[in-house]
């Protein structure tokens, strides 16, 4: 699923897009992106697309935990509760999402509350 997710988005950026930085949650998606596999069977064509995408860019991919990038764990999440693709940008976004990423550009300290 992250892959397949990883593709959808990078399917978003413009051609113009030399310099792209790639921050996901999961260390072993990653780590696998990072490497030289090929893929198993049904990734391999998602694997293939990647890369293809990917190849004339200056492509940085780090690990970052879910505390670090709340608007992606927001978003990851609004993803679970609804049924289609929704997009967004700068007049469509969502309250919550829209102060999410200001205070993660203003460096504001990222916390995570357990219930």
């Amino acid at each position: 699923m992250e892959f397949r997710s990883l593709l959808q988005g990078l399917l978003l950026l413009p051609q113009t897009a030399s310099y792209v930085w790639i921050e996901l949650d999961a260390a072993a998606v990653v780590s696998v992106i990072t490497s030289n596999v090929r893929g198993s069977g049904q990734l391999k064509e998602v694997f293939s697309r990647l890369r293809l995408i990917l190849r004339d860019r200056h492509v940085r991919v780090t690990h970052i935990h879910r505390e670090g990038n709340p608007p992606a764990d927001f978003l990851a999440r609004l993803g679970h509760e609804v049924d289609r693709l929704h997009i967004f940008d700068a007049q469509t976004a969502l309250r919550p999402l829209v102060s999410l990423v200001r205070m993660d550009q203003l460096g504001y300290p990222n916390f995570r509350f357990r219930r």
